[in-house]
């Protein structure tokens, strides 16, 4: 999360597994959609060891069994580290993080939250990123045990016409793994599924404009 009150760009920096590091991963330099973080906002890296599926997976993969993440950047000839974090042996479907978001503090949280704040305590309501002025949005059935139908409130757009306005629909797996990925018009009875997924707990970003959402949906 970036709580500075600052708009903080990534571009250029890097990340490693260990320090020092013969080949950190590095953010790319010339796609500021991806690396630049708005005040309060959030970011989520993939640290897989899969580049090949994107520009923000790393070419390292971290070990369950628990070591560290560094933020670096190069200044001139030298490398200088930015920020630390070591973890432990992690436990399926936890997480671990700072608390409050941006602390000195690290701890292990109740249930991961990419997009949203970190959270100390168990989440019985909708996980959620900017307020959505002015429209609700629905998602049933849940729990599901495949398909899914999510209904957005036109008014969620509030300027001009509703005729045409896009939501971008992303589905994650709880490890942060990406389902899918498709856009719709906001009028629309919008159709997901899950059927050809494992039970467990998914994540539902839906983004339109500047405002997103992330819902919690049960697959059993």
């Amino acid at each position: 999360a970036a709580c500075d009150p600052e708009v903080v760009d990534l571009a250029g920096l890097f990340l490693a597994d260990s320090w020092p590091s013969a080949d950190p991963w590095r953010f790319a330099a010339d796609q500021p959609g991806l690396t630049i973080l708005q005040p309060h906002g959030f970011m989520v890296v993939f640290a897989d060891g899969e580049p090949e599926e994107g520009p923000m997976h790393t070419n390292f993969k971290l070990s369950k069994t628990g070591e560290e993440v560094v933020l670096l950047q190069k200044m001139g000839p030298d490398t200088v580290e930015i920020d630390r974090m070591v973890f432990g042996i992690q436990a399926r479907n936890k997480t671990f993080g700072r608390y409050p978001d941006g602390s000195s503090t690290l701890e292990y949280l109740a249930l991961p939250t990419p997009w949203a704040t970190n959270l100390m305590t168990s989440v019985t309501r909708n996980i959620s990123g900017p307020p959505v002025p002015g429209g609700e949005i629905t998602i049933y059935p849940v729990p599901t045990h495949g398909p899914l139908y999510v209904k957005i409130n036109p008014g969620l757009v509030t300027e001009g016409t509703t005729s045409g306005a896009m939501v971008t629909i992303s589905v994650y797996s709880i490890s942060g793994v990406m389902v899918s990925r498709s856009e719709h018009d906001i009028s629309d009875l919008i159709h997901l599924s899950l059927a050809d997924q494992p039970n467990g707990m998914y994540l539902i970003r839906i983004q339109t404009g500047e405002y997103q959402t992330v819902r919690r949906v049960i697959r059993q």
